[in-house]
């Protein structure tokens, strides 16, 4: 690696100048193509580095990659070089281009870490960063609540005694951070010889819902910000280590020091800061104006009150009270109290009609929870104009009349096993919100316990502003969440007087942050059940080891907490039969995959169906996602099974447990739509399919997409194809309306023009274009996504597929031919391989009666599996991309790449729960 030494410049052209010509030169072929992100490089002239125009007529040209320096050297090293590309009119010819030293290794790592920029927008850039430099000093920071007399009300003032037991001074100050688009606020500042700690609040620009200051002449003037969801709360350390080189990092914390910790969920949607003066004021009201933050209004200074609305007697009079309700009462009380609703005082103020509420027969429990879910709707809601306790009490007389005019509440109408009103909690970094119970999808634990299903809650462990925890190069989240999301798996939760402890997850769910908690509960004439218990009755994790192996059994127990339908209970009359995997090389050929007869699969399906949680199915599925017992994967239809026949392998049963009911997670019976994505594109590219292949079919996706207004029936196809409304059946409806002869906008009697409808439409259309722009997700036609299973006959030759596609109200068609097929996500240049489709099945061919429809039937001849060959891929559920449309053949494929098992972690002893939740955090 060298650098690209440059002299005989113009004294009278500038870096500027020069920047530009080479960035003509740079970003266009044969050095960058138009796709990915163009070369990044710098340019530093010898001279006087403050002045743009005072320099040698030398300097140096970086550039990361090496091929590029050499391609460039090659054209312009020669003395008969072509001209730069430049709109200056400057004479070049005696301009060099020569190799020079090698670059510094911080540069090379520079350059390749960040994007090329634009001079003028970086200059841009850093003329906003200086206008955003001046700290504005501060004399108080207070957190509060903004009364509805449009009084603050202080609650909490800047009085940090310790930051991580170094004794603070509680100096406060604010500031802008122009890169992060940012304030940051410190608090109080902590330091020795080697380290300062400072206690930071930061927030976000687009987080700042209101700025109102005071207009009155006063020494230490006062705005006040209120938020749309809560600051983060920092911890920021400064640190010199053992070579002299300094350190910065930032910590997220969920209050600063126990009087903080009791009142902070209910206290970060209000500020107010008093500046140090009027000067510091008018600078804090300029860089608001140059960081575009909502325009401060000027408003005549009310006095601050203390209400002590959450001091510890307070709040602990309300827990006291809740505590005695039933707990689904509490529950939704709490709810309002949590999500800064109400106050402690307006909520205990309805303490009484609440009460009565419990005890009157016309409502009781049930219909009371569901009388205080509608009044924290109705309190949001801004037309309700809720400005006094009086207003208060009215709203919920309101809603207590219109439910009392309603029908009983929905959990009443609960007659399907498969379904039950879910509890949730969401975790934040200094909230914990309630919400529901809403309807969800059940598994095999809560359907043990009927009676008990209050005792479970879903806790999700989220950000502030409800999204996911996001890894942040500039903030240490990883030590946060271990404080955090490992305290509350490893201590519980109290709710409402209830506490709930950590009990296990769901795979899908754990991808979400998602997992259950449970309280302690008395059977019916039985013990009491814990989460312990509900563990240990799980099954036998000692099969393989498992029960010292905290990851596998984690995994494991999640098998019982997946969503799933109960479908059929089989008579236990003899053992099942559990039968060797079809292995071959160490590959496993049928790993995840086993038989039903087909009556036992119609069993299935009419049990699905008359639990009415799925539509009629539209041809006759042959393949179920099941768990039973300690056994999980694919189950697909052998026609010579008889009757009730079942037949599992070795690589499904997962731990030890009685074997009973057939519990169904997923149904495959369609064609799902197939889609490119970065790493496929990024792999394809590599193998040789033209750039233009995929800007055409993005081209023809956007058109598909601005078409999907123009009739009801166009939009559910976009609807259908890109997954958007599915739980809510939107594209049936659309098909409804389009049979009534109903048109989506338009003139005419039958055009509906609803702007509820609009808006819904057009964010559809901004998601699906969202994730086309950022993860590359676009649709190709005629090829698909299938689930894989085996050919447990052997009938298949090695590196063949059967596959027959049935879309709806269509025949059926079997594939024929060379496709290519892979399966996301794609980590290798080798997850990509063409397989031969064998077409139609002949006669006497096991597929003739049997063509397992919508699936891919992978052969189990040859020295290795293809699903393995793909991103190490196996057949218990998981689904593969079948690629038809010939455009995107590579010339050839890259060999697979090997995927052995990873040894998992285990200990010289039995896990504990600790393990289990330490486990989740490292997750």
């Amino acid at each position: 690696m060298a650098t690209i030494s440059l002299q005989d410049i113009p004294l009278h052209i500038t870096r500027l100048d020069l920047i530009y010509a080479i960035q003509g030169v740079l970003h266009q072929p044969p050095f960058h193509e138009g796709i990915g992100r163009p070369p990044n490089f710098s340019v530093q002239l010898d001279g006087d580095p403050t002045d743009e125009f005072e320099h040698s007529g030398t300097g140096t040209l970086t550039i990361a990659d090496e091929l590029v320096v050499a391609i460039f050297i090659s054209i312009f090293g020669d003395p008969n070089r072509p001209r730069l590309n430049t709109t200056s009119d400057w004479d070049q010819g005696e301009l060099t281009f020569t190799l020079g030293s090698p670059p510094p290794v911080d540069l090379i790592q520079e350059l390749e870490n960040s994007p090329y920029v634009d001079p003028r927008v970086a200059q841009g850039r850093q003329a906003r960063r200086e206008a955003l430099n001046p700290t504005v000093g501060l004399h108080s920071v207070q957190f509060g609540w903004l009364c509805r007399d449009g009084r603050f009300s202080s609650e909490w003032q800047d009085d940090i005694q310790s930051i991580s037991n170094l004794p603070a001074n509680n100096t406060p100050s604010l500031r802008f951070n122009a890169d992060s688009n940012e304030i940051w606020i410190s608090l109080a500042v902590a330091s020795t010889d080697s380290e300062t700690l400072q206690a930071m609040v930061v927030v976000r620009f687009s987080r700042i819902e209101a700025l109102i200051v005071d207009t009155a002449e006063r020494s230490t003037p006062g705005i006040l910000f209120t938020f749309l969801s809560p600051p983060a709360l920092e911890i920021h350390e400064n640190s010199e280590g053992i070579f002299g080189q300094e350190y910065f990092r930032r910590y997220r914390c969920s209050s600063f020091g126990q009087t903080h910790t009791r009142i902070v969920p209910y206290t970060l949607f209000a500020m107010r800061v008093a500046c140090a003066s009027q000067t510091h004021m008018e600078e804090f009201r300029r860089m608001a104006r140059a960081a575009s933050l909502p325009r401060p209004t000027d408003a005549v200074p009310s006095p601050i009150v203390r209400r002590r609305l959450f001091s510890a007697s307070t709040l602990d009079r309300i827990d006291a009270w809740l505590s005695e309700l039933p707990w689904s009462v509490a529950f939704q009380a709490l709810s309002i109290l949590n999500a800064a609703a109400l106050d402690p005082i307006e909520l205990w103020n309805l303490r009484p009609r609440i009460e009565a509420l419990v005890s009157d027969t016309d409502f009781g429990v049930a219909k009371t929870g569901e009388v205080l879910r509608g009044f924290a709707g109705r309190l949001k809601d801004p037309k309700a104009l809720i400005q006094d306790g009086e207003s208060i009490v009215r709203c919920f007389d309101d809603v207590k009349a219109d439910l009392r005019r309603a029908s009983l509440s929905s959990g009443s109408r609960l007659r399907n096993p498969g379904v039950f009103n879910c509890y949730h909690a969401t975790v934040s970094p200094t909230r914990i919100l309630l919400d529901g119970p809403y309807l969800d999808q059940s598994n095999r634990i809560l359907r043990q316990y009927p009676a008990h299903q209050e005792y479970f809650l879903r806790v999700n462990f989220a950000d502030e502003d409800h999204l996911r925890f996001r890894r942040d190069r500039r903030i240490d989240v990883a030590r946060f969440v271990k404080e955090r999301v490992g305290g509350i798996l490893e201590g519980g939760l109290d709710i409402a007087g209830r506490h709930f402890e950590f009990l296990a997850y769901s795979n899908s769910a754990l991808r979400d942050h998602a997992v259950w908690f449970c309280a302690t509960f008395q059977e019916p004439g039985g013990g009491r059940v814990t989460a312990q218990s509900i563990r240990d009755g799980l099954g036998d994790f000692y099969f393989k080891n498992l029960e010292r192996q905290p990851a596998k059994l984690a995994a494991r127990m999640s098998q019982a907490f997946t969503a799933t339908d109960p479908s059929v209970t089989l008579p236990l009359d003899g053992d099942i039969p559990i039968l060797p995997d079809i292995e071959r090389n160490g590959s496993v050929f049928t790993d995840g995959v086993g038989e039903i007869s087909r009556a036992l699969a119609r069993r299935i399906v009419r049990s699905l169906e008359k639990s009415g949680r799925t539509k009629r199915f539209f041809i006759r599925p042959s393949a179920f996602q099941f768990r039973m017992g300690g056994c999980k994967g694919m189950l697909m239809v052998n026609p010579e099974l008889k009757d009730n026949g079942i037949r599992l392998r070795n690589s499904q049963q997962k731990f030890l447990s009685p074997l009973a009911d057939i519990e169904i997670a997923q149904v495959f019976y369609r064609a799902k739509p197939f889609y490119l994505n970065r790493f496929l594109i990024m792999i394809l590219e590599t193998l040789g399919v033209p750039a233009d292949i995929f800007l055409g079919l993005q081209r023809e996706a956007i058109r598909d997409v601005k078409a999907a207004t123009e009739s009801f029936s166009a939009c559910a196809e976009f609807l259908d194809t890109n997954g958007c409304g599915t739980s809510y059946h939107i594209s049936s409806v659309f098909l409804h309306l389009t049979h009534l002869g109903l048109t989506l906008g338009g003139q005419g009697p039958m055009a509906v023009r609803d702007r509820f409808l609009n808006r819904s439409i057009r964010f559809a259309k901004n998601h699906v274009l969202r994730e086309m722009k950022h993860r590359a997700r676009i649709p190709v036609k005629g090829s698909y996504t299938l689930v894989g299973v085996a050919d447990f006959t052997g009938y298949l030759p090695p590196n063949t597929i059967f596959a027959c596609i049935q879309l709806r109200d269509q025949k059926p068609i079997c594939i024929k031919g060379r496709v290519l097929i892979s399966r996301s996500p794609q980590v290798h240049p080798g997850d990509v391989q063409f397989v031969e489709a064998i077409g139609i099945p002949p006669a006497g061919s096991p597929f003739e009666h049997e063509r397992y429809t919508n699936c891919i039937v992978f052969s189990t001849q040859g020295e290795r599996s293809v699903p393995s060959m793909l991103a190490g891929g196996d057949l218990d559920g998981d689904e593969y991309n079948l690629i038809l449309n010939t455009s995107l053949f590579p010339p050839s494929c890259y060999p697979p790449a090997e995927y052995p098992s990873v040894t998992p972690k285990t200990l010289d002893r039995p896990c504990s729960t600790k393990d289990l939740t330490d486990w989740v955090t490292d997750y």
